[in-house]
């Protein structure tokens, strides 16, 4: 029997690409305001920004996500003023996202059901624990959650077998008793199963890449709704 549901966040309990597409526009034009850049420009010096920062401190670990670092080192390279705009950045960049966020389908009954069969409800995901908190607030769940796992409080991020260790010992259950719902096969789906966890893919947002690298995996699922029925069903 499922006793405690691990859940992702990003394109897992909302739709995170259509809420970075917003996010990028209001930084492109901010810079187009304050810098003189083109859309184009700005994409690329801010992507060059991103590898620049994973260079240095690579990319199993929550600060490689942390935009106000990749904002911060985008600005530096063209000689632009920290103050006022890393900030501004930044917080435009969050703020717009996290404004975008709506529950996927089934999120708050699938949360209440969870509830009331007597189920722990986890968060495991990579990012800061702040942004990922601002998340759950928009998204009216955090009321509901037993216990709270991010790649900052870890210090590393799934698939690391030490990502999903650390959750078991949040989990009170056997880890066959712990079930992961992600939309990252292999960072959610198949980093849980390396960890003993049984895992589901949630597909509502899943990648064209990942969805062509699904190779016959059974417990895919189009949604939440989907995903409780399956739990249900083991349960019988």
């Amino acid at each position: 029997m499922i006793r405690t549901i691990l859940f992702d966040i990003d394109n897992t309990l909302y739709d995170y690409d259509r809420g970075n597409e917003a996010a990028l526009c209001v930084v492109c034009a901010y810079c187009k305001e304050h810098f003189g850049w083109k859309e184009e420009v700005t994409f690329l010096r801010q992507k060059q920004a991103r590898k620049d920062v994973e260079a240095v401190i690579g990319t199993n670990c929550a600060a490689s996500h942390n935009r106000l670092i990749r904002f911060q080192r985008m600005l530096e390279k063209e000689n632009l003023p920290l103050e006022p705009h890393v900030m501004n950045l930044y917080h435009g960049y969050w703020d717009t996202l996290i404004d975008t966020i709506e529950p996927t389908e089934d999120v708050t009954s699938f949360f209440r059901w969870a509830k009331e069969t007597h189920r722990r409800i986890g968060i495991a995901t990579n990012m800061t624990a702040y942004i990922q908190y601002k998340k759950l607030q928009k998204l009216s769940v955090l009321q509901d959650v037993d216990f709270m796992v991010t790649s900052e409080e870890v210090g590393a991020e799934k698939p690391d077998p030490a990502f999903f260790s650390y959750c078991m010992g949040k989990a009170n259950c056997a880890t066959q008793e712990c079930l992961m719902i992600g939309d990252s096969l292999k960072g959610d789906v198949l980093g849980a199963r390396n960890a003993g966890l049984q895992a589901l893919w949630l597909q509502a947002y899943a990648s064209e890449n990942e969805l062509r690298a699904q190779n016959g995996e059974e417990t895919a699922f189009q949604s939440l709704r989907a995903c409780r029925e399956w739990i249900e069903e083991q349960a019988l």
